[in-house]
């Protein structure tokens, strides 16, 4: 009679152990989920560094851009500076004002 007592007290207690190993692995990777999308998966990108400017009367997102290419060791396209200021700068248009304090991409 003993003797089952201790398998069945074996066998709870197996169950428990393997229910926590379960467990302790969901909890890994709940948190390792939670780190990646609080690090924006931006796991070996560059990230992207910006400099504010005032803009001047007559700038344009246009002539902004073609400075920055023109200054740029890279083989950057006008385009795509162009297509990275409005989205940085959340603009759903390409108009901007005298005055405005926008972001603009460093190369």
């Amino acid at each position: 009679m003993n003797n089952r007592k201790y398998i069945n007290i074996k066998k709870r207690s197996n169950k428990i152990i393997r229910k926590n190993k379960v467990n302790i692995l969901v909890v890994f990777v709940v948190l390792f989920f939670v780190f990646l999308i609080s690090t924006n998966f931006s796991f070996g990108k560059n990230e992207l560094r910006t400099k504010e400017i005032i803009v001047s009367e007559n700038d344009t997102i246009w002539n902004i851009s073609k400075d920055i290419c023109n200054n740029s060791n890279d083989d950057l396209n006008i385009q795509f500076v162009v297509n990275k200021i409005k989205k940085i700068n959340n603009l759903s248009n390409s108009d901007i004002y005298a005055g405005q304090v926008i972001k603009i991409p460093i190369y």
